[in-house]
């Protein structure tokens, strides 16, 4: 059957109730961290600590 998914790489999405195939995860790209970091008032090593912290509990949520 078209459209079927392989049952493995797929999960009950919290948002849409569906079995929905998984997703890759797409963090920021180095450049976007640095103009976050430009456009910031905070130190740069508060902003890197902050990225880190954000992608690690996004991490987290997303894949468990």
């Amino acid at each position: 059957m078209s459209g079927d998914h392989n049952m493995k790489d797929s999960f009950d999405c919290p948002r849409c109730g569906h079995c929905c195939p998984e997703r890759t995860w797409v963090g920021l790209t180095d450049e976007e961290i640095e103009q976050g970091c430009k456009e910031s008032w905070v130190t740069e090593q508060a902003w890197q600590s902050a990225v880190w912290w954000a992608e690690a509990k996004l991490k987290e949520k997303n894949h468990g």
